[in-house]
């Protein structure tokens, strides 16, 4: 959405009405053409303007105008019937003295009537918010950076969009208009998408010039669920960049305290937090009221700004708060590595992905009844069950989890999103050919944390008759641009273990979801959980805290570094200090692994 200055109080789609401009091609900065300005003039007679107005002005239109204004002055005329009317019956005769002939416009006369048309033009051009304000992702991408393959903004690009938008930044600010608007297209969507993550991002520096009722704006977005971020920008000294707030201060200034009023507040998962903290943010986590509101003072940190909102918002992951207690070495490195990729198929790649799965779904349960069975030994008895040579993961789940008082079904992406949102990894299952496999290999050797999508590879040129090989992996987080999963070949394979593709249909996955309900907990199950539960919430906040402030010692040479200057993996760390590497899988070290692992997910 943007605001339509020139009006006051307009709303107008930004994305909708720059796809108007998208069918003018490049925007050709020089002057306009003799042909496109003798076509404009020649449409206005053929609508009723007199002829003599084209001797008297075509210079000086043409002087004024670039050939890309023009090329869209002339299609609203020949396409826009209410534009052209206005122009000929409206703006032409305002200015000009239609009675004498146009024989002697001046100069004033003639700048006038070139602002008035372009006025004119601009309005035509504007489209109003609605339900086909909701765009695919996708589709905003390929329309702001006007090719498919462009994956960043070129100067050129940039100098374009500004055009587009230009005449309507400068003016009023309806704020309280478009949130309205913003809610109302929320609300009405919600039956459309009830499982998709709502995120409305409000840059602004919060100074409405409309009237509004802050607690009903607050009110409809929250029955559309979703989350606001705030993002403040000013040059202000009292409100400091670069970190989240729980109260408002005193000095602020009273746009400062609408966005912060305005904010949703921040999520008390670990993962949401710990995401700025990794970004060399500060939280203020005394207080459980910590608002997504930022301040943004430069253009540079707008892209941290922005990326930061999407990531903490819509990163869903399952693994992050159960890192206090479990390693995740144990679950990525399987004990025949010697087997490759594409051979894996044959193994026990589906005993790895169900038991972990199994094992991690168990450890939800606080307080379980028979404790969490150790995951080698749930490994391996799937593995003396099935063999070491591959088994259809379905069957296996099927009969293993009874035994745990566990249940399971398949799912399709949606169901599986869900299920992560809900804290349960889920299992995968995918098949490639061989020449594919090294494609797989080939991508994630050379791009350790990149995203493997259909242009790197594509699974539908394949033949029918292809020989295929199956692999089953466990699906633990997705954000906006991403699936991520874990892996079981090492925790020096790809990223820690993990690797990332841009869709389901890169691979063509399938998932098998591993789920617990109310009823298969015992009654002590319940009453443990309802004693001890919120002592899970305190050991994941002293994590948080241990995560800004903490210190760890290397073992090797004594030296004490904060735990965000470590690098490494899962079950190793790499000494900032004396460069020298050591196994962080013991207890102490564990804060490590949680901050490395946070580091890759918020990559």
């Amino acid at each position: 959405m943007g605001v339509w200055a020139s009006q006051g109080e307009g709303i107008f789609d930004i994305i909708s009405t720059i796809q108007h401009f998208q069918n003018e091609g490049s925007a050709d900065k020089g002057p306009a053409s003799d042909q496109t300005i003798e076509d404009i003039f020649r449409t206005l007679e053929e609508n009723g303007a007199g002829n003599s107005m084209r001797r008297a002005m075509r210079d000086d239109i043409r002087r004024a105008l670039s050939e890309f204004e023009a090329n869209i002055l002339l299609r609203q005329l020949r396409t826009n019937q209410t534009f052209t009317r206005k122009i000929v019956d409206e703006v032409i005769p305002s200015v000009m003295n239609t009675r004498s002939g146009w024989l002697r416009p001046t100069p004033d006369d003639i700048q006038v009537f070139i602002a008035m048309t372009m006025t004119s033009l601009n309005e035509s051009l504007l489209i109003g918010m609605g339900d086909h304000s909701i765009f695919n992702v996708v589709n905003v991408a390929n329309t702001i950076h006007e090719h498919v393959d462009n994956r960043d903004l070129s100067t050129d690009r940039i100098h374009q969009l500004l055009k587009v938008v230009e005449p309507f930044v400068f003016g009023r600010t309806p704020l309280y208009s478009a949130l309205r608007e913003a809610s109302g297209l929320f609300l009405r969507s919600v039956r459309t998408y009830p499982d998709h993550h709502k995120l409305l991002f409000v840059l602004s520096d919060g100074e409405p010039t409309d009237e509004g009722d802050m607690g009903r704006v607050q009110a409809e977005l929250k029955d559309a669920k979703v989350t606001v971020v705030g993002c403040y920008i000013s040059r202000s000294s009292s409100v400091e960049p670069r970190r989240l707030y729980s109260i408002a201060g005193r000095d602020w200034e009273d746009g400062a305290k609408f966005l912060f009023t305005l904010s949703s507040h921040i999520s008390t998962e670990l993962i949401t937090r710990a995401i700025f903290i990794k970004h060399g943010w500060q939280i203020d986590i005394a207080n459980n009221e910590t608002k997504l509101f930022l301040q943004v003072n430069h253009p540079d940190n707008l892209k941290d700004a922005c990326d930061l909102a999407r990531n903490a918002v819509c990163c869903q992951d399952t693994l992050t708060d159960l890192l206090a207690s479990v390693s995740l070495d144990v679950y990525i490195s399987q004990k025949n590595t010697s087997i490759k990729a594409h051979e894996q198929v044959g193994g026990t790649c589906y005993a790895n992905a169900s038991a972990a799965v199994l094992h991690l779904a168990m450890h939800r349960i606080l307080g379980r009844d028979g404790g969490y069975p150790v995951f080698e030994n749930l490994r391996d008895d799937m593995i003396t069950r099935h063999g070491s040579e591959g088994a259809n993961t379905f069957r296996v789940l099927k009969e293993v989890c009874p035994l745990y008082r566990l249940h399971f079904r398949q799912v399709d992406i949606n169901g599986a999103m869900k299920a992560v949102a809900a804290k349960r990894p889920v299992v995968a299952k995918f098949r490639l050919t061989d020449d594919e496999w090294d494609v797989f290999g080939s991508f994630f050797r050379n791009n350790p944390t990149g995203i493997l999508t259909k242009r790197d590879l594509d699974i539908s040129k394949r033949s029918s008759a292809s020989r295929t090989g199956g692999h089953a992996v466990v699906l633990t987080s997705f954000n906006s641009k991403c699936l991520r999963f874990m892996n079981s070949w090492g925790d020096r394979w790809a990223d820690m273990g993990f690797f990332r593709i841009e869709s389901v249909d890169v691979l063509g996955l399938e998932f098998i979801d591993v789920f617990w309900t109310l009823n298969d907990l015992t009654q002590r199950e319940k009453d443990y959980y309802r004693i001890h539960g919120s002592e899970v919430a305190d050991k994941l906040m002293k994590s948080l805290k241990a995560l800004q402030v903490a210190t760890f010692t290397c073992p090797l040479c004594s030296v004490a570094s904060s735990v965000t200057e470590f690098n490494g993996t899962l079950s190793h760390a790499l000494c900032p200090n004396c460069d020298q590497e050591f196994s962080c899988n013991d207890r102490e070290g564990n804060i490590l692994a949680l901050s490395m692992y946070l580091t890759s997910l918020s990559r």
